[in-house]
Parts: structure tokens; sequence; C-alpha cells
């Protein structure tokens, strides 16, 4: 069931930014999200802003950005695509096989088969690779065009994602659509052009990701688009009034489907907008089951869940009002891996936890409950897996260390 982004507050106590296009801190939201937590259990703390961009949480479009590189079926060249990504919210610096790092070992999360994609014959598209565990996917195509076409340095594709397990389907609305698109870079043959995309999502093994890719655009048209719905949503706050409480504008948000009405409005944007080459482009992509290296801990109310490329963490025990909690993986080498960029964190680094800055690794993406290393790692690697909750309440800070799991 998808939810607005006021439905991410919903469940949560605190302060609330006030709606307004100026002074936008969309940081600040997701913070506020995770710090005012109310006593729920299996909790999700959610980072990545939501697809239904609010005024008050408009931020910069994330574009995939890839040098030029060209693609052989084989691993090397899968690798040789993926090396040279940009950082990017979508696919960032830090992720295996983008970030130059050694991914022996990785192979089994690898898979180099060419899917080919149905839809307009203006393009011919393709999966270039992927890789993948349960809970993340990262998939390349290549993208031909037909000769006397131009793609201009500042072209993107915009991607929509649905899983499809269990006989049921799931559209991932969050990690689709304008936020996400993603960058067409020129490869060696002058008609080749390569887009990459990550998604996260829990249980992706053994099932099928639908993907479709509509229209090549210019990436101006995307930011156009952004700054053109944050006017049309103010219009409607300004419509209901500015005056009105929080609690009033999300039931008046519910009430009257906004939800819908945004992407109707996107929708129509990019119907009507000034296109590059106009089609859309459809594959469905199998991902394996057989992933190995999976692992399930649990202790003092925590859950976690350990692949190669990723971990996952729930609570199942009820969390302070106000509280937030990080995991802190230790390996057996000394490493430690964490989040970067919290409070949270700076508290275990001046405390001790982090007793090197030479000795860890971050995270490279989070997406709700859903932590991606920056590199493989088998369960043997690790020492001890710890969840800290940080409780607010009082005048002073505690801090918890709850021991998930620890070597033998």
């Amino acid at each position: 069931m998808s939810k607005n982004l006021y439905d991410l507050f919903s469940e949560y106590k605190g302060e609330l930014p006030e709606i307004k296009e100026e002074k936008c801190d969309s940081e600040r939201i997701k913070q506020l999200v995770r710090q005012q937590t109310s006593e729920k259990k299996n909790i999700k703390v959610r980072r990545n802003p939501k697809m239904f961009i609010i005024s008050i949480a408009a931020a910069l479009t994330a574009v995939t950005s890839i040098t030029a590189a060209a693609y052989s079926d084989n691993f090397g060249g899968f690798k040789k695509v993926l090396r040279r990504t940009e950082a990017s919210p979508a696919v960032n610096s830090e992720l295996p096989l983008v970030n130059g790092s050694d991914t022996d070992g990785m192979e089994d999360n690898i898979s180099v088969d060419s899917v080919a994609f149905t839809g307009s014959d203006s393009v011919s598209v393709k999966t270039a690779g992927m890789y993948y565990d349960n809970n993340t996917f990262m998939l390349s195509v290549e993208m031909k065009v037909g000769n006397g076409i131009t793609i201009p340095d500042n072209a993107v594709v915009l991607p929509y994602f649905t899983k499809y397990a269990n006989g049921q389907a799931e559209e991932l609305r969050e990690q689709s659509g304008s936020g996400n698109a993603a960058k067409l870079v020129k490869g060696d043959d002058a008609q080749t052009y390569y887009a990459t995309f990550y998604i996260s999502d829990e249980d992706l093994a053994g099932s099928t990701i639908g993907v479709r890719l509509e229209n090549i655009i210019n990436q101006n048209v995307v930011s156009d688009c952004q700054s053109a719905l944050v006017a049309e949503q103010n219009k409607w706050h300004e419509e209901f009034g500015t005056d009105s409480s929080i609690e009033d504008w999300k039931a008046y948000w519910k009430e009257n489907n906004l939800d819908k009405r945004t992407l109707d409005f996107m929708a129509s944007y990019y119907r009507d907008c000034d296109k590059i080459v106009e089609g859309s482009w459809n594959a469905e992509v199998e991902v394996p089951v057989d992933i190995a290296d999976t692992n399930t801990f649990e202790n003092n109310g925590f859950r976690v869940k350990t692949d190669t490329l990723s971990i996952t963490v729930d609570a199942e025990r009820d969390i302070p009002e106000g509280a937030a909690y990080e995991p802190v993986i230790t390996l057996k080498n000394g490493d430690v891996i964490f989040t970067t960029g919290t409070k949270e964190t700076e508290w275990l680094r001046e405390n001790g936890v982090f007793t090197s800055e030479d000795k860890h690794e971050n995270f490279a993406s989070i997406y709700s409950n859903i932590f991606s290393y920056s590199k493989p790692h088998d369960v043997d690697d690790i020492a001890e897996i710890a969840v800290y909750i940080f409780n607010y309440e009082g005048a002073e800070l505690t801090v918890e260390k709850n021991l998930v799991y620890t070597a033998d």
C-alpha cells in the first residue's frame, strides 16, 4: 500500500517542518522521522524521501552518471561499466563494483545473462548485467539508438519497477520515476549508451522484477517537472488553507487522494514535455533463489538477517518514544561497518566504539531497514553485530548496546 510523505509522520510524534518550499531541509526531515519514533514493534528506519514529493521535502533529482564504457557479455565487461559510475543517491560510488575495490567472491551474486526488452523500435534495449542478494538489486542496461538519433550529454531515461512474488505484484514506487532518472552515457560504439539502477526491497530472491523504461528526455525537463509539482502542490495547500494544522492537511490529502493527483500531474507533464526519443521499453528480470551466505540472528529484541551484500534490521521490541537505533558490525579483521553522518554515530565515535579512523567501512546505501555493504562480506567475516538504542527522553541521552550476534 502506497503512502504519501505526510503518512511518514502519522506514526511519529514531535516537531514537524512548516509547509514551505523555501528553506527546505530534506535531511532534517529524514532525521526527524528517525528520531521521533513512536512505541511500535517491527519499526523500519526510513531514510529515503518518498516518491510523492510534497513541497516541504522537495529534493534534488537523483541522476545516475556513468562515464563512457563499452560492454561485452562477460563479468569483466559488467565490472567495467559499473566501476565508472559516479556518486549519486540512486547509484553511489561506495557500492560494490562501482567503488573499484576488491570484489573477489562476488561472482555468485552476478548475472550477465542478456534479457531483451520489448518496445519502441527507435531504441534497442537489453540488460548489460546485474548483481543482487535477497534485498539489493543493481541493474545496468544497454540502449542502442537508431541511426540519425543524437543523444545529448544530459539525457536521462525514467525507470519504473514492479516486484512480482508469490502471486502478488508490488509497485516499487519510491524507487521509480523521475527521482531515480538515470543518465545515459555514451559507450565506445557511437550509438550505444548505458544506464544503471539500484533498488532495495525485502525478499527479492526468487522474485521477478518488471522493468519499464520510458522516454529519453533532457535532464532539465526532470528539474522543471519537480519545480512545477512543488508549485502545484503549494496551490493545493493554499486552496485548503495554509493556517490549517498538519493533521487536518494530512486528512485532507487522504480524503482527496492527492497521491493520485500527484501521479496524474507528473504523468501529464511528462506526456506533454519535449522528448529526445519517445518510447517505452519493458522486460522482466528474474532474481535467482540460490543466494549464498544468508543467515538470521535474533537476540535482545532485534532480528538481523545477513546477506553477502547487505543486512536487514528489524526491531521486535518496544522502542522508547523519541529513540533511534543504529546497527554496528565489527569484522574479525578489526574493521567496523556503520552509518555515517548521524549524531548517533558521532556519539559512538566520540565514545570509543570506533577506535581507528582507518579501520571502518560505511554502509554504501540505506533504504528502510536494509543496509547495503560497500563490498561483499561473508558471515564468517563478522565478529559481532550490535544494535545501539539512543534514548532522548529526559535531560540526558542514554545509550544501550544490544548484542545480536557474536562469533564463537
